[in-house]
Parts: C-alpha cells; structure tokens; sequence
C-alpha cells in the first residue's frame, strides 16, 4: 500500500510510459533531444513539435497529460490570431470549425472557416481521433504558429483512495495521426501564405 502513495513511484511509472510513447513517435518522427521535460522533434526545417506531460491535481488524483506543440516558422499572415477547435456530432464528428478566442481574431479564423481545403482535411484528421482539445496561436511579430494538440489517449492517472494507478496509452495509429496532422499543417500553411 506504501507504494501506491508514494509520489516518486508515480512519476516513475508516468516517466515510463512516457518513454515507451517516445519510443513510438521516434518512429515517425525520428530522434529527439530532451529539453528538460520536454522531449523536441524536428519534421523539417520549418516545422518542429515537443511532447511533455501536463499535470493537473484535484483532491484524490493527479493527472499527467501528454500534451503535443507542433511549431511552424516562417509563416506569414496578415495578422496575429488565436483559435480553438470546435468539434460537432452526436456520437462522431460530423463537422468543425475554429473558433476564435478573442475578438481581434475573429476576421482571420472566418477567413479560415471558409477555406474548404482547411476545413475538409481536419475534418478527415480528426473525425476518428479522441481528441481532448486542440488551440492555434498565430504570431505575426514572431512570425510563428503554435498548435496545441491534446489527445485523450496519452494520460497517466493516479488515485490515492483507493490507490491505484491506470494508464490511457497511445496507440501507434494515434501517433501516426499526430505525424500526418503535423504534415498537413506545415505544408498547408506553408503554402498559403499572406493569407
């Protein structure tokens, strides 16, 4: 019992997992370097993506989420924006659309909204993906977009009464999803740009 309370075991099996969805991604994505608790791919020159947990605690658990940033640079866009994936359907995703987070992006995540070429191919992406979340952050100063993708599956789960631990693993259908996203966004915008 003394070691389903103690917190370095935890971590222990969280960095273990960890390691085998590393394991996976390497396989598309080929090496990494560790940066601290973050663990950096490179797709091409351009394009870039990180994998590390978040944490979140409540009363009785504690939640480490495997959280991935796709990094595009050299992307040009008349202006800075941000956005989060709105998803629509009963029991699968039947349709979706961005949808702004503040209202100085509203113009640009239209303009987005009615790229059927966009829109289409998420929808293709992310109709059979157990997606938690995803957000887009355009900077037009740094001239950089940040997309957050963060899957269901990828979790590490502790409760402490009564303890146990329970893992949501990645499949590697699921990181092979993560690859063909991260190519469809650094080729699509790219390749439109001053959009």
């Amino acid at each position: 019992m003394g070691k389903m309370l103690d917190p370095k075991n935890v971590t222990t099996r969280a960095d273990r997992m960890m390691r085998d969805h590393l394991a996976a991604f390497e396989e598309y994505f080929g090496n990494y370097e560790n940066d601290g608790s973050c663990y950096c791919f490179e797709y091409n020159e351009n394009t870039s993506m990180k994998v590390y947990y978040e944490n979140s605690s409540k009363f009785l658990t504690k939640t480490f989420s495997t959280t991935v940033k796709i990094t595009l640079q050299n992307i040009v866009m008349k202006t800075s924006w941000k956005a989060k994936l709105s998803l629509h359907g009963k029991v699968k995703v039947e349709k979706l659309s961005l949808k702004a987070t503040d209202q100085d992006s509203k113009e640009m995540v239209e303009k987005l909204n009615e790229n059927a070429e966009l829109i289409e191919k998420m929808l293709k992406l992310f109709k059979n993906f157990d997606l938690q979340s995803l957000s887009m952050e355009y900077d037009k100063d740094e001239v950089e977009m940040n997309i957050l993708l963060k899957p269901y599956p990828g979790a590490f789960i502790w409760v402490k009464i009564p303890p146990i631990y329970y893992d949501v693993r990645l499949k590697k259908k699921e990181v092979e999803r993560i690859y063909e996203i991260t190519g469809f966004f650094s080729t699509f915008f790219s390749k439109n740009l001053q959009m």
